[in-house]
């Protein structure tokens, strides 16, 4: 591995052994706090006409499908609207446009 992956350094490696001894509590908890989240996101987005979205398992990240609520821009939109940071979703959909990733901002 040498050259490819740089040293660890202490602080590093020791918080590193923490967590991985010591976490698993707070792991837990970020875990049960992540899931409540996309189970709202998924919620609202059940109840938004044209919207679709994708029960998602290892992401922080909510996938909606945009392409059947008309919107134009919806990377605009959604961002004027509702302060989420999107991306196009390319390699899922012909229409990129509106297909997207979002990911909230602060105002």
């Amino acid at each position: 591995m040498a050259g490819i992956v740089p040293p660890v350094n202490s602080l590093g490696f020791t918080a590193a052994l923490a967590a991985y001894r010591e976490g698993g509590e707070w792991l837990q908890a970020v875990l049960a706090y992540l899931r409540e989240n996309r189970d709202i996101v998924a919620r609202a987005v059940a109840d938004m006409s044209g919207l679709a979205t994708s029960h998602v398992e290892a992401t922080y990240l909510a996938w909606i499908d945009a392409r059947a609520a008309g919107i134009k821009d919806p990377a605009t939109f959604f961002l004027d609207a509702a302060w989420a940071s999107t991306t196009a979703r390319t390699s899922a959909a012909p229409d990129s446009s509106a297909s997207i990733s979002a990911a909230p901002v602060p105002p």
